[in-house]
């Protein structure tokens, strides 16, 4: 029943549904090949350049902020918070929108180390969920980024 109720969700996408997924899968690829290949930490969690004056697109912030989730549980690859953060911050970028990666730290009940990757816009979290109980680290910038 499960796999007929997805069915019936894909045949209801509208087209711009459809596009937003397959780019969605896209930078999630290369987010997950730059993670994969050792990127330098620094270019990974980078702030998006600015070229001009950052610009504001409500909508497709709303629609990235949706469709890299969505295409994060189907793809055949590890699509962790880092991976998803990163994929929506180098789309983001494209549009001359100003992100940036955060990551933070807990430690659960159980005394195990918990770490969590979140991407914010404006100092509001598109991807990553709850981070109330992460403790966020800070980001060193190196002077050569």
């Amino acid at each position: 029943m499960a796999l007929r109720h997805r069915l019936v969700q894909l045949l209801r996408l509208s087209p711009r549904d459809w596009h937003d997924l397959l780019r969605a899968v896209v930078e999630l690829a290369i987010a997950n090949r730059r993670l994969a290949k050792s990127v330098p930490t620094q270019k990974v969690l980078k702030p998006n350049p600015t070229l001009s004056e950052p610009t504001d697109n409500p909508k497709l912030l709303n629609r990235v902020a949706r469709a890299i989730p969505r295409a994060a549980v189907v793809v055949p690859w590890r699509a962790d918070c880092l991976r998803q953060a990163a994929a929506a911050n180098r789309w983001l970028a494209r549009f001359n929108i100003q992100t940036e990666i955060r990551i933070g730290v807990r430690k659960d009940a159980d005394g195990e180390f918990r770490s969590h990757a979140w991407l914010c816009h404006q100092g509001e979290v598109l991807i990553g969920g709850a981070i109330e109980d992460f403790s966020e680290l800070p980001v060193q910038s190196s002077p050569n980024t």
